[in-house]
């Protein structure tokens, strides 16, 4: 399975082939907290005032977050690798 091509119907369908829907149904039930800024208005129109202190609120959980999971739980070897940049000391380092 290609991490970038992984829809909904293939989690689904791999949950419930092996037995695991109610882990999905577990997931997809959560809650997650997310910050809402206030809004100003700024050149004439409404914007999210960054500086100012956020609220936090609570949605479903999205689409990405359930394949996040779902990947790092069942298919850990096709999970993206964060790839680090070599540092200048690095490229120093192996003259």
């Amino acid at each position: 399975m290609d991490y970038a091509k992984i829809t909904i119907d293939d989690i689904i369908d791999y949950c419930k082939a092996n037995g695991q829907v109610a882990w999905l149904k577990e997931v997809a039930s959560r809650k997650v907290e997310y910050k809402v800024y206030p809004k100003v208005e700024k050149d004439g129109k409404m914007v999210s005032d960054k500086k100012a202190t956020p609220t936090i609120e609570m949605r479903p959980i999205s689409f990405i977050q359930i394949k996040i999971e779902f990947v790092n739980k069942f298919m850990p070897e096709i999970a993206p690798k964060a790839q680090k940049k070599e540092s200048m000391y690095d490229k120093i380092m192996a003259l």
